[in-house]
């Protein structure tokens, strides 16, 4: 495997977090809900759902 990121992140309510595209990313919602803004679309997240991206994707 190359170009993979693991990172445990905790994002506090009403906190913001910047993943970055450059690696192979996933991310697991351990607990809580989220919103995910991505160019011009927005994504609903919940405990247990997981999200992907590939590589040099933005």
């Amino acid at each position: 495997m190359t170009h993979l990121g693991i990172y445990l992140v905790r994002v506090e309510p009403e906190e913001t977090a910047q993943f970055h595209l450059h690696y192979q990313e996933f991310i697991y919602y351990i607990s809580g809900k989220a919103t995910a803004e991505m160019k011009e679309a927005q994504f609903e997240f919940e405990t247990g759902e997981f999200m992907g991206f590939p590589y040099l994707t933005a």
